[in-house]
């Protein structure tokens, strides 16, 4: 069974093009299993609690209508990306807190996987992650995809970042978490699979304190360590030597 067979599409309310519902929608057609889309949105208007001048029937009324219209546009937008070969459902919740409510959503949903559509800055021409952005890719229990508008390429090249330097258990585990999430995007992509992994310079004050500590010796060492700590996971999965950095 596809690990993605479930997957949660965070709408982009401020646009028609859904670049997030695409990859979903590219994700689900590579599947060798039925794939199960959910698009969602959480939405807030401070004042549809505010207004003293309804009753709380009143103000809840409002909340529904604005959530009842919002899935209609939701729906609309997404009629060009969806085929009946793929399940497909709506979901708008009243929140506050977007990022809690998609996390909710993930956990309620038993999502496999999150993806959320990213913009570039009129100045900068990068990539801007917003504190949305940022809170999901530090709680969000499943795997997080970003993506911005463009298409993937053909026979695209994908990283995993992965941490070989530790010893620590959760540290372990969590590489090959990465590089068997690496190796089921390629696949299903057609996409190359690559590993890098950094390891820390050698600190400043060390040299200043210590005279006699060889600064070059120790980098090697280091060095030496990460790479065959490289080695050994890259092995573990099957990746030849030219797939890591």
């Amino acid at each position: 069974m596809s690990i993605y067979s479930k997957i949660l599409v965070v709408a982009d309310i401020n646009h028609d093009e859904q670049p997030a519902l695409a990859r979903a929608v590219q994700l689900a057609a590579k599947s060798q299993s039925p794939s199960h889309i959910t698009f969602f949105m959480s939405i807030y208007d401070f004042s549809y609690d505010m207004t003293s001048m309804l009753s709380i029937d009143e103000r809840d009324a409002m909340r529904r209508g604005v959530i009842q219209q919002r899935e209609q546009w939701m729906r609309s937008v997404a009629e060009p990306y969806i085929d009946s070969s793929i399940q497909f459902d709506v979901k708008v919740v009243w929140h506050n807190r977007p990022y809690e409510a998609i996390i909710a959503e993930v956990f309620s949903g038993q999502h496999d996987i999150l993806i959320k559509g990213t913009h570039k800055h009129d100045v900068l021409e990068s990539v801007i992650f917003t504190p949305t952005d940022w809170h999901l890719l530090r709680k969000c229990p499943t795997p997080v995809l970003l993506v911005k508008h463009s298409h993937w390429p053909e026979n695209a090249n994908i990283i995993a970042s992965v941490h070989v330097g530790s010893e620590v258990d959760t540290h372990i585990q969590l590489n090959d978490i990465m590089v068997e999430q690496l190796l089921n995007l390629t696949q299903r992509l057609g996409a190359s699979p690559y590993l890098v992994n950094a390891y820390p310079v050698t600190p400043a004050n060390i040299t200043i304190e210590l005279p006699e500590f060889d600064p070059t010796t120790y980098t090697d060492a280091v060095r030496g360590h990460h790479l065959t700590s490289m080695k050994a996971l890259r092995q573990k999965h099957g990746l030849d030597e030219s797939q890591n950095a």
